[in-house]
């Protein structure tokens, strides 16, 4: 009895190639980087955790990865760790496992781009990344630093006298923003002497602002007795968010987890928005643009507030009336400033204020500091002096 043989053409070929591609595409994709959890933020110091959790579904697991601004410092496969730590990367190796990682006591070394990568073993070999970026801080130490142009010690002022002061901040990053104040009031800015930042290590920079000023109303008044000077220096995190939209429906919102977030009505040819700003402790400076055209006060209604519940929040609400040119496909964007306060310090020297008293004259008005000619010692001797010379005379008159 003959076997059959059956044998198969090109056609067939074709079909088999076909069904490996696009057949078990759903196979393919079966491994999935779920989540990866990676602070943006950290302060000198601080410990965190990366965590990267992934779905392998049918496939086997092959291997977790971690690496710093492309240098792999963390590796998991075969229930076995291995630990290649950069300059300025410190792994607790203790509790670290899988795909979890905890840094310890980071320094400014460790800022970067940090990024997980995971790789399923059979049946489909396929890899996976996922990475963000790292910011480090590192706030001042001290309070800024008041320097006065006249020696330490007990320093007095008077009306009409122009001060000379310096405030200097430590090291910090980023810079440190100082300004001055007397007596509780804002000095005005043609008072103050700019300086830019002096870089030092690893990104860090110092601050240095000057002050000279005459003490006059309204900074100060004939009846203040003392001169409080005062520097205060702020630490802001600040940088660009943006969010937009295609007004495609009569209404419409940007993903609920996106920030800026935007929400928006369409009404024939009014447009309504509102942009909800996160995670900013500050009036956050919020611009819409409409089509690449930046709208102002004079195109459209705006109105910005500051919300707090059911957290802290910027809010600006948009409404304009749309242009023949506008009304097919609008694209709208929010663009904010997201501002938040990382740090503060104030340093303060009080000093006395010499008014109406004696050593001081007026001419025309202003106050002028009388310079003594002549010592109390060296006047009191020219007295005693005279007294002996009119005791003398009288003598001399009696003989």
């Amino acid at each position: 009895m003959s076997a059959k043989i059956t044998t198969f053409g090109p056609l067939w070929d074709l079909r088999v190639t076909f069904l490996l591609l696009f057949g078990f595409s759903d196979v393919v994709q079966t491994l999935r980087l779920h989540r990866l959890d990676i602070p943006r933020t950290a302060y000198v110091g601080d410990s965190l955790w990366l965590n990267c959790s992934y779905d392998l579904e049918s496939d086997d697991f092959y291997a977790v990865k971690w690496y710093f601004n492309n240098t792999e410092f963390y590796s998991y496969s075969n229930n076995k760790p291995d630990f290649f730590e950069p300059p300025g990367i410190h792994i607790d190796q203790h509790i670290s496992l899988e795909g979890n990682v905890f840094l310890q006591s980071v320094s400014l070394q460790a800022e970067g781009v940090y990024k997980c990568e995971v790789t399923a073993g059979r049946p489909t070999f396929q890899t996976v990344a996922q990475e963000q970026f790292l910011e480090v801080y590192m706030m001042p130490t001290t309070p800024p630093a008041i320097k006065e142009s006249t020696k330490e010690g007990l320093i007095t002022y008077a009306l009409g006298d122009v001060i000379n002061v310096n405030c200097t901040s430590p090291l910090s990053k980023p810079a440190t923003r100082l300004n001055w104040r007397i007596n509780d009031k804002p000095v005005p800015a043609s008072a103050l002497i700019p300086y830019a930042p002096l870089p030092g290590s690893s990104g860090l920079q110092y601050s240095h602002l000057g002050l000279r000023i005459k003490l006059e109303p309204p900074i100060v008044n004939s009846g203040d007795s003392y001169l409080r000077l005062a520097c205060d220096g702020e630490v802001r995190r600040e940088r660009q968010i943006e969010r937009q939209v295609k007004v495609i429906s009569p209404r419409g919102t940007s993903p609920a987890d996106s920030n800026p977030k935007i929400a928006y009505v369409k009404q024939q040819d009014m447009l309504n928005a509102t942009c909800t700003v996160r995670d900013t402790n500050e009036a956050s400076h919020v611009t819409w643009i409409l089509n690449g055209r930046k709208l102002d006060s004079d195109s459209a209604k705006l109105v910005t507030f500051m919300r707090t519940r059911p957290s802290l929040s910027i809010q600006s609400e948009l409404s304009v009336q749309l242009s023949r040119a506008d009304r097919e496909r609008p694209l709208l964007r929010c663009v904010a400033i997201q501002a938040y306060t990382l740090w503060n310090g104030t340093n303060v020297r009080e000093r006395k204020i010499h008014t109406r008293s004696a050593g001081f004259f007026y001419i025309n008005g202003a106050t002028q500091r009388a310079s003594p000619l002549i010592s109390m010692a060296a006047l009191m001797t020219l007295i005693q002096a005279g007294v002996d010379l009119l005791t003398q005379t009288s003598l001399l008159q009696e003989v």
